[in-house]
């Protein structure tokens, strides 16, 4: 496998918006596309020639475990290639990535990659990136994280990588229900957040004429 240093296109929310992300069932795993999708939990797979997803075994360790040929791309096929994102409460696009063994996936500052951390310190936060081709995962460091080809036809995960390219772009599939659900709490969100402006914007326009109205009486 060889890297493709060539950057990525970041996805536009225009792009984010014309794809449909789902056959319209809440069961079963479909491609997350968005950085709503990442919160529930997650199949993260490489496009490798023998594609790999992310494990953990029992013991903690963090495994590039490749896909049987037979087996589904797209979504796991034992509860130790699941993960569970959630966003870190008071930022927008920071996430924490949790195993089946309840330890966060975490990076430390050479880059080292592991998933046996019990607590959340900056180690374990992420930053994804959408890409035309799946998402990015920046570290608290400001590297991302990759997989790297070893000798013997292994591959091992790394995040050291100052640049994006097919090496550090991840496919990244979500349960159908909760992507449904992320889409309906945005829509909510969205009204909320229109009718708080709307609100916002009547009591500005009150206090500049209250304003106005002293100005005009001194």
């Amino acid at each position: 496998m060889v890297c493709n240093r060539k950057k990525k296109r970041k996805r536009s929310s225009s792009d984010l918006n014309d794809h449909d992300g789902g056959s319209g069932s809440d069961d079963g795993w479909v491609r997350a596309d968005s950085p709503d999708d990442l919160v529930g939990p997650l199949f993260i797979t490489f496009p490798s020639d023998t594609p790999i997803c992310l494990t953990v075994d029992d013991d903690d360790r963090l495994l590039a475990y490749p896909i049987p040929e037979t087996a589904s791309k797209e979504e796991p096929i034992i509860v130790n290639q699941v993960f569970v994102g959630a966003r870190l409460l008071g930022t927008t696009n920071t996430f924490t990535f949790k195993s089946v063994n309840k330890k966060y996936l975490s990076s430390d500052k050479f880059g080292v990659v592991t998933c046996d951390r019990e607590a959340i310190s900056g180690l374990e936060e992420w930053q994804p990136t959408v890409l035309d081709a799946g998402f990015a995962f920046q570290n608290t460091h400001g590297k991302f994280l990759m997989v790297d080809e070893i000798a013997g036809g292994g591959f091992k995960i790394r995040a050291d990588s100052d640049e994006v390219g097919f090496c550090e772009t991840f496919r990244v599939f979500c349960q159908a229900r909760f992507k449904r659900k992320a889409k309906l709490d945005k829509k909510k969100k969205s009204k909320s957040e229109s009718a708080i402006n709307e609100v916002d914007n009547v009591r500005g326009v009150e206090g500049a004429c209250t304003y106005l109205g002293k100005m005009h009486a001194n």
